[in-house]
């Protein structure tokens, strides 16, 4: 089953356009359900303190989760929390990245934690594609837009890693204190990355 999470931040309509089919249970996060209402999209649930909508959405046959504004939790971590729950394969999350500074620091933290919920995990902007890879996982990439290919440790260490299809091939450790891992470039019909014990971040970076 895959689910798609729609935020409140930048949303990048024309690549949720092409990859949003019938079949995904697509979930509105607060003031997300404001980009899926202006598509005429009937969402799966909705869910947050809807603090930043500022009322109560209405959606007939949506399921509405309504939290407190005082909570420890941010509403993209109690929709991921609820699509685990719910048994999603995988996730594909819209409208999270850009925006304020703290909250994507704090949304990378959540991805993390995260990472070895689902068989995929992916955060969608306007420029940016991002993989979560949690253990034991092996992303492919192909027919990529993306200029730039990051790959980059999401915790203190991520080992047995394995970089293919790419300019600069790798294998071993890559660590979260430094740089390594930043800007290679997609170099031929299929790109390959893998992680044995950790996290990683792959970024498809357009120019």
């Amino acid at each position: 089953t895959r689910f798609i999470l729609v935020c409140s931040s930048d949303f990048a309509r024309e690549r949720f356009e092409e990859t949003h089919t019938a079949d995904d249970r697509l979930v509105a996060v607060d003031a997300g359900f404001s980009h899926v209402k202006a598509l005429g999209i009937k969402p799966f649930a909705i869910v947050g303190d809807f603090d930043s909508l500022g009322h109560l959405p209405f959606s007939p046959g949506s399921r509405v989760m309504r939290f407190p504004a005082e909570k420890d939790e941010s509403d993209l971590e109690l929709a991921l929390a609820y699509a685990e729950e719910q048994g999603a394969d995988e996730v594909l999350v819209f409208g999270a990245l850009g925006g304020r500074l703290d909250q994507t620091v704090a949304t990378l933290q959540v991805a993390r934690g995260f990472a070895d919920a689902f068989a995929r995990l992916t955060f969608v902007s306007e420029r940016e594609v991002l993989h979560v890879l949690g253990p034991n996982r092996l992303l492919t990439i192909g027919g990529t837009r993306a200029k730039y290919i990051s790959v980059l440790s999401a915790v203190d260490e991520s080992r047995d890693v394995r970089i293919e299809g790419m300019k600069y091939s790798f294998e071993g450790t890559l660590t979260n204190d430094c740089s390594r891992g930043l800007s290679n470039e997609f170099s031929g019909e299929e790109a390959c990355v893998s992680v044995g014990d950790g996290v990683l971040f792959v970024i498809e970076q357009d120019e």
